[in-house]
């Protein structure tokens, strides 16, 4: 049996709301920005885009708040299902 990454058995079994750190110093991935602050850590973001939950009809990422869309190309949980 082969063995999967925990980006590819989110991804598989539609755990998409966990939680990925985002700041560079954080002691347990070490975040998603470099230790400028500023700039993505494309290797790590490439691996969990797959987990972050999309809308199915926009293709835009969907965040748990009913208010702020999550990004430029996001939008709000309740946007997501109107």
């Amino acid at each position: 049996m082969k063995e999967l990454s925990i980006a590819e058995f989110i991804a598989k079994n539609h755990i998409n709301h966990t939680f990925w750190c985002i700041n560079p110093n954080s002691g347990d991935t070490g975040g998603l920005l470099k230790d400028d602050w500023a700039t993505w850590d494309d290797a790590k973001y490439n691996m969990m885009k797959k987990t972050l939950w999309s809308d199915s009809k926009t293709g835009k990422f969907v965040g748990l708040d009913h208010v702020i869309p999550l990004g430029d190309n996001g939008e709000t949980v309740t946007a997501c299902y109107r």
